[in-house]
């Protein structure tokens, strides 16, 4: 997320997490449950959905994109790496019969 956005994130806000504990970090989607702002410092709190549990986490900015996905965002390397890492996986055969 955008640093200038992270600074401006209110309860009920929805997000999109890479979650740093799934190992895959593919995009998760959760709902800013927790705001704190302290000395130009802003930290949130999300609350999500992950393999049926639900938590709350305190991510960083770079782990967080808008919902939905802003078009004029920094490119992310997670998505980026998690987008090279799917055009490896070998494509399922298809039957042209």
């Amino acid at each position: 997320m955008l640093s200038f956005a992270w600074r401006w994130a209110k309860v009920g806000d929805e997000v999109l997490i890479h979650d740093r504990h799934n190992v895959e970090r593919d995009l998760i989607p959760g709902v800013v449950a927790f705001v704190t702002k302290a000395k130009r410092v802003t930290t949130i709190g999300v609350r999500l959905v992950d393999h049926g549990v639900e938590k709350v986490i305190w991510p960083t900015p770079l782990f967080v994109h808008p919902n939905p996905l802003d078009p004029n965002e920094v490119g992310c390397w997670i998505c980026e790496e998690n987008d090279a890492r799917r055009s490896l996986r070998p494509q399922p055969e298809t039957s042209t019969s």
